[in-house]
C-alpha cells in the first residue's frame, strides 16, 4: 500500500495513509513503513478514542518518537516542536493520516466531529512511564 506525504513543517512528518474500500469494509495499513515492521522497531501500540469535543494527547514525550495514525473522525492536530514552533491541521472524516512525532514535541488533537474517532498510535521505544510530560496545547 502507498501513503502520499503531506506538507508540514520539517520536524514533523505526516501521511495520507491509502486506504482499500469495498462492500466488507475498508482496509487501512497503518505501519508508515514496512521495515518498522520487519525490524520490530514497533512498540507499544495501542488505539485511543476520542468522543466528540474530547481531546487525546496533551503532551509530549522527551525519548520516543511517536506515530500516531487518525483511523477515523474528524481531527484537530496541534503540535509544538522543542524550539517552540506551533503547527496545526484539520483531518477531515474520511481522511486517513499518520503523523509521526520526534522526541520532545507536543501533541495534541481534538474530536471536532460528530462521532467517534478513532487513534492508533506507537512508538519506536517500549512504553516507561517517566518518558510522558502533559502539555496544555488545547482544551
Amino acid at each position: 500500500m502507498s501513503q502520499r506525504k503531506l506538507e508540514t513543517p520539517e520536524w514533523i512528518e505526516s501521511f495520507v495513509l491509502e486506504t482499500i474500500e469495498d462492500h466488507r469494509g475498508v482496509l487501512i495499513a497503518p505501519a508508515v513503513e514496512d521495515t518498522e515492521l520487519q525490524h520490530g522497531s514497533v512498540f507499544n501500540l495501542h488505539v485511543a478514542t476520542a468522543t466528540p469535543g474530547t481531546v487525546r494527547g496533551n503532551h509530549l514525550h522527551p525519548r520516543r518518537t511517536e506515530t500516531i495514525c487518525v483511523l477515523g473522525g474528524n481531527f484537530l492536530a496541534e503540535f509544538r516542536s522543542q524550539d517552540s514552533e506551533n503547527f496545526s491541521m484539520e483531518v477531515p472524516e474520511g481522511q486517513v493520516v499518520a503523523f509521526r512525532i520526534p522526541p520532545g514535541a507536543a501533541h495534541a488533537f481534538k474530536n471536532v466531529g460528530h462521532s467517534m474517532g478513532y487513534l492508533l498510535c506507537y512508538a519506536d521505544i517500549p512504553f516507561e512511564s517517566t518518558d510522558i510530560e502533559p502539555v496544555r496545547l488545547m482544551e
